[in-house]
């Protein structure tokens, strides 16, 4: 909840900026094209649900935009943030109702706007059904479209910053510390195991040779001991 001076301060340069702006004889007010909650539909959770606050000005510079949002069921607003768009953003939340301010002076001369102006957070107190509507916009807006929500006692599947349709990523066996620790020991093991084979297999193969070599050179030897004994013979 914003204080009642920063609501005044706000509302007053809001106000200037208007008269100031719209008394331009350079200027032509036109109406801005469209205005919406997004998503228009879903459920609203007993932790929090994010509806994102979207305007487009069309055709006329983007100035600002003073919302008034009528919401009913077992809804409680919580807490806004405003878009980079707004120099300056104030939001009060009341009884089924929602006030936001967005007020843009650091853009260029003439330039639009189509985007979000800002998130707002809800939460349910009870199960049932809420609709938002738009029950007043400054400048006027030619399409505005609320929301119809089912509520929940169940909180929100996906958090806060996270992908929508999970919440957080299921643990797998490597988001475990212990589980890499013991796939790091088994692997370690394997290692080892498999050197060992290794130098086993090196060392049998190298008894094997160094077996035929000498038995060849056996041989080799008997036939030169067998020709020497025919030549003795002979002489």
């Amino acid at each position: 909840m914003n204080c009642p001076r920063r609501k005044s301060f706000s509302l007053v340069l809001f106000l200037l900026f208007l008269s100031v702006f719209i008394s331009s004889p350079t200027h032509v007010q036109a109406d801005y094209a469209s205005i919406a909650l997004l998503p228009s539909t879903g459920t609203i959770y007993a932790d929090y649900t994010a509806l994102s606050l979207v305007v487009n000005s069309g055709s006329d510079e983007f100035y600002g935009v003073d919302v008034n949002i009528a919401f009913t069921g077992s809804v409680v607003y919580m807490e806004s943030t405003g878009a980079s768009r707004c120099s300056s953003f104030v939001t009060t939340g009341g009884a089924g109702t929602i006030n936001v301010e967005c007020l843009s002076t650091a853009h260029a001369e003439g330039e639009t706007y189509s985007g979000v102006v800002a998130t707002l957070y809800f939460r349910s107190t009870g199960t049932g059904t809420s609709t938002f509507t738009f029950t007043s916009t400054d400048p006027n807006i030619l399409t505005k479209t609320g929301g119809t929500y089912t509520l929940s006692t169940e909180n929100n599947p996906v958090p806060r910053g996270g992908s929508a349709g999970g919440g957080l990523p299921e643990s797998g066996i490597f988001d475990d510390t212990r589980s890499i620790i013991a796939i790091g020991a088994v692997l370690m093991l394997v290692g080892i195991f498999f050197n060992q084979v290794n130098q086993y297999t090196v060392s049998l193969l190298g008894n094997i040779s160094g077996k035929v070599k000498e038995s060849k050179q056996k041989r080799e030897e008997e036939k030169i001991s067998k020709r020497r004994g025919k030549l003795e013979k002979r002489f």
